[in-house]
């Protein structure tokens, strides 16, 4: 049975990314890069935190070409939509909400830190996250 993954999943990955990572990491827009050994390793902050949640590289490697939204579309809450590989897990609208805006916010030049600011603020206003 495939996992549900939900809004505070989510958030609960990319906090940990960002801890990892660091508040002031800032990177470009790229699912995953090639490192000097050939190998892939996951890059941005959407694909740093669907491969810890066990997408395995090479899937993320066939969306490089397209945005948050449509790797949505192929991996909703309701099933398989659109066109691409499936990730192994299913996450609902509010989690696929809170890993665009993050996304969004690094792809605008913001670090991680503040991306994590912007997610936690969707949380808030889609009802999840109550501080």
């Amino acid at each position: 049975m495939t996992d549900r993954l939900t809004g505070i999943d989510i958030l609960a990955a990319l906090n940990s990314a960002v801890n990892q990572a660091g508040e002031s990491t800032t990177r470009e827009c790229k699912y995953v890069q090639e490192v000097a050994s050939g190998e892939l390793e996951a890059h941005c902050i959407a694909g740093t935190v669907l491969a810890d949640l066990g997408t395995p590289l090479y899937i993320l490697q066939a969306y490089e070409d397209v945005n948050v939204e449509a790797i949505k579309d192929r991996n909703s809450w309701s099933g398989s939509r659109g066109e691409g590989p499936a990730l192994p897990f299913h996450i609902d609208n509010a989690g696929w909400d809170i890993l665009f805006e993050a996304q969004s916010e690094q792809d605008s030049g913001k670090d991680w830190g503040k991306a994590l600011d912007a997610a936690k603020a969707k949380a808030r206003e889609l009802g999840i996250l109550n501080d």
